[in-house]
């Protein structure tokens, strides 16, 4: 199973992370702990291709109001590290995330 197929699977089964930019972005913060807009962008398009600027923040925006990632430092240049997840998204995103540390 690739990322991109484990990452489609959890988004179908979890409404909040319906879309699979949200669930590799989540797979991604758990494995580096932290990340950059542009360090999440560049992880995201060495899977699926070039990321449109604007649908990445409206994904990362939609998971700091979930509460699933969380901001930090600056406004202006906001560091983003992994806030609260349920257990069973928690569960979901580990399956991911051992496929991650393959790469």
């Amino acid at each position: 199973m690739s990322v991109v197929e484990a990452a489609t699977r959890i988004s179908k089964e979890h409404s909040a992370l319906s879309n699979v930019y949200r669930t590799m972005t989540l797979g991604y913060l758990v494995v580096k702990k932290r990340g950059t807009w542009s360090d999440i962008k560049k992880f995201l398009e060495s899977h699926v291709g070039p990321v449109n600027p604007n649908t990445l923040h409206f994904h990362l925006k939609a998971l700091v109001q979930n509460g699933f990632v969380v901001a930090t430092e600056s406004q202006e240049k906001p560091v983003y590290r992994i806030g609260r997840l349920p257990p069973g998204i928690r569960r979901s995103i580990y399956s991911l995330v051992k496929l991650l540390h393959v790469l």
